[in-house]
């Protein structure tokens, strides 16, 4: 649809504006303040680090944020997507984090196949064209074996072993920098899988990761 056809159709059938947090009507933009002002920001631009990787997130886990991730990933809500891809967006311009491609922790194979969507594709494609940097798939998941959401740190790192594997060859990532999506981090048992496969791969790789967002635990 073309930008002037847009504009006539919204003179003629104005937007109904709702809040990504609360469905509330607002008169513009993605997010009522109540909800805004309910989202805890990384405003210090705290990172964590480990051994193969440095962790970036943008929010923590709770207040309006959970409801904004569950609408995206489970009720296909898109205009909470494409909010969420803002927010990653202006944390990446305010950090200044540097990197070379980007890519995503692909959703379970079962999953997508059942529900055809993968919300860390949708947000680092949605990413790469907002940055202007190349989007490449570097790891598939094979499945895990429970869902994690009640597991413990030892119990989460079992689950994901050997569960993620290399799509392709990574001899454009040598001496390069990578930047990983998802959406959310707990104990970062998944995300430490996902770096060891790519750093068993491609040493020379410098690898980062960037979540929306971080529980408190």
């Amino acid at each position: 649809m073309g930008v002037w056809l847009e504009k006539i159709l919204d003179s003629i059938y104005p937007r109904l504006f709702l809040c990504v947090g609360c469905l509330s009507e607002i008169n513009k933009g993605f997010i009522c303040e109540d909800c805004l002002n309910d989202i805890s920001f990384n405003e210090c631009l705290d990172k964590k680090y480990f051994d193969d990787f440095d962790a970036n997130y943008v929010c923590y886990y709770s207040g309006a944020i959970k409801n904004i991730i569950y609408n995206f990933k489970v009720h296909k809500n898109f205009y909470c997507g494409e909010y969420l891809g803002n927010i990653l967006s202006d944390y990446i311009k305010k950090s200044n984090l540097k990197f070379d491609y980007l890519t995503y922790v692909p959703r379970d194979i079962n999953k997508i196949k059942k529900e055809g969507f993968d919300q860390s594709r949708f947000l680092t494609k949605f990413l790469s064209k907002n940055l202007n940097v190349p989007f490449i798939k570097v790891v598939s998941c094979k499945g895990k074996n429970y869902d994690q959401k009640r597991m413990g740190s030892r119990d989460r790192s079992l689950n994901v072993k050997g569960k993620f594997f290399i799509e392709g060859k990574l001899d454009k990532l040598e001496d390069k920098s990578l930047l990983i999506i998802d959406d959310v981090a707990t104990t970062y048992s998944t995300l430490n899988e996902v770096s060891k496969v790519i750093k068993k791969s491609s040493s020379k790789t410098k690898v980062s990761v960037l979540t929306i967002a971080k529980t408190l635990i």
